[in-house]
């Protein structure tokens, strides 16, 4: 074959080729924007709830405390106990893990039992139970 017809034969293929390309591109475009709105549109909403993704325990075992935060005695919402007869015990307050003698603000985690919480405020003790 001589060069000259090489190329017309090569521009014979890459011509259509690329029109078909240029036409896919133009009937697929509309999809990215619909997927870009509807990402758009969704937001995630925590309700004030925990980010189940941000771990509780680091990689050495120690608790974390989270997000959240107490600024009064009313503030406080027991939302479990983790009881460990052998003074390992944890409470979970708005989000936040807790052991005894831990101070969230001039709030402090007193002592904790199976079924309640005392918490040190203002020099007084405060009891929290567990609800069923």
């Amino acid at each position: 074959m001589k060069p000259n017809n090489m190329k017309k034969t090569i521009s014979i293929i890459i011509l259509p080729v690329y029109f078909i390309l240029l036409i896919l591109s133009f009937l697929f475009y509309p999809l990215s924007l619909v997927s870009a709105q509807e990402e758009a549109l969704f937001k995630y909403e925590n309700n004030q709830n925990r980010d189940p993704f941000i771990l509780l325990v680091t990689k050495d075992g120690k608790f974390t405390v989270t997000y959240g935060t107490i600024d009064s005695i009313d503030d406080v919402i027991l939302e479990g106990i983790l009881y460990d007869e052998n003074g390992k015990s944890v409470v979970v307050m708005n989000d936040l893990v807790l052991k005894e003698h831990d101070k969230i603000g001039k709030i402090q985690v007193k002592k904790i039992e199976k079924d309640r919480v005392i918490l040190f405020y203002k020099g007084e003790d405060h009891t929290f139970k567990l609800k069923e």
